[in-house]
């Protein structure tokens, strides 16, 4: 048989999918760096529809917290 046959053959569904979700990926932020370089070019991209107020930002990341799933508390009554 040829080898390229039996690669596809042996490809797994996990590994097909873990390969191509780079792809994907790729597209998707290839799709969305189109648009924020549209917008970019637009007029009204250069002045802010409001006036800031911010003069701080608190920036938290909390690493290592259990997971959303883990926390729900299903209370059936």
């Amino acid at each position: 048989m040829h080898p390229l046959i039996t690669h596809y053959q042996q490809q797994t569904r996990r590994a097909f999918f873990g390969r191509s979700a780079g792809g994907v990926g790729t597209a998707a932020l290839a799709s969305l760096l189109a648009r924020e370089s549209a917008a970019e070019t637009s007029v009204n991209a250069t002045q802010p529809h409001f006036n800031p107020k911010a003069k701080r930002v608190i920036y938290l990341l909390q690493n290592g917290a259990p997971s959303h799933v883990d926390l729900f508390d299903y209370k059936p009554q």
